[in-house]
């Protein structure tokens, strides 16, 4: 899948930018939904995984009676891609934009000041 194709939400690139600066961290507050996705996608990955599902984990955390390893995830190499397109993708869209603002407002100065 290319990375022009991946759609993410804003919730979904914070996810995905916390686990670049913080890896093998614990799920957080981070919703199920959001994680399955970013999983299914190849940009997360569980390399402590075992045969214990999201929703298992998340239950079971922190309750002393259930002995389970906190399942950690981490950024892929394909996350870490996505994430340096997306910061080329906007620059290649704010600077021309702010260059051309900046053009507009020229001319409508030198224009103000012409007449």
């Amino acid at each position: 899948m290319n990375h022009q194709q991946i759609d993410l939400s804003v919730k979904e690139i914070k996810i995905l930018k916390y686990y670049l600066k913080n890896p093998n961290s614990p799920i957080g507050d981070h919703q199920v939904k959001d994680m399955e996705k970013l999983i299914s996608l190849e940009l997360l990955t569980a390399p402590n995984q075992r045969e214990i599902d999201i929703d298992t984990y998340i239950n079971a955390f922190g309750h002393k009676s259930l002995d389970i390893q906190p399942q950690v995830f981490s950024l892929t190499q394909k996350g870490e891609m996505y994430l340096q397109f997306l910061r080329k993708d906007r620059l290649r869209f704010y600077i021309p934009l702010a260059i051309s603002i900046f053009a507009l407002i020229i001319s409508v100065v030198a224009l103000t000041k012409s007449w």
